[in-house]
């Protein structure tokens, strides 16, 4: 049991690093790893939500092998997105367990793309403003959703309070 909890502990981590720069599919480790904390009995999540997450990892998975796009250009727009979308994900769960993980996810990769904008601004990219945004922060907004899910039901399941929700 406590070999699954830190192989899930490990996914998890490896989710959100590797949403900085998504040379693999982010989704998946993150998705792998509430999987193997359900397999634990640490956490003992609803399966309605195991399969929407399914669902959204499949999707994230087939949009990040299909979606073509000029890496090298763009490969600093993935540290801005994930930057900003861990640390939304981190402000969500604080002001609001729950919808706030997803809402603040998004938030924070939308600042951080906004940011990534204003500095490539002397590349001239031609795609427009939510396609580049769609593509680049798919990858990072699943996975760091699915990452604060399972950080909220670890939360849950231990009754452990690292800080007081402002609003519950």
């Amino acid at each position: 049991m406590t070999i699954l909890i830190v192989i899930a502990v490990i996914l998890l981590s490896l989710a959100a690093i590797t949403s900085f720069k998504p040379a693999m599919p982010p989704a998946l480790f993150a998705y792998a790893g509430v999987w193997i904390l359900d397999f634990s009995g640490l956490i003992v999540p609803d399966r309605g939500l195991m399969i929407f997450w399914g669902i959204v990892t499949f999707l994230a998975v087939i949009i990040g092998v299909t979606v073509p796009m000029k890496r090298d250009k763009l490969s600093r727009g993935y540290t801005w997105i994930g930057i900003g979308s861990l640390l939304g994900m981190v402000a969500g769960l604080y002001v609001y367990p729950g919808a706030g993980i997803i809402v603040g996810t998004f938030v924070g990769a939308l600042i951080g793309y906004m940011i990534f904008r204003r500095t490539i601004r002397k590349y001239r990219i031609k795609r427009r403003f939510f396609a580049l945004f769609f593509n680049l922060a798919t990858p990072a907004i699943i996975s760091n959703c699915i990452v604060g899910v399972a950080l909220q039901l670890i939360l849950d399941a231990s009754s452990v309070t690292l800080f007081t929700p402002l609003f519950s």
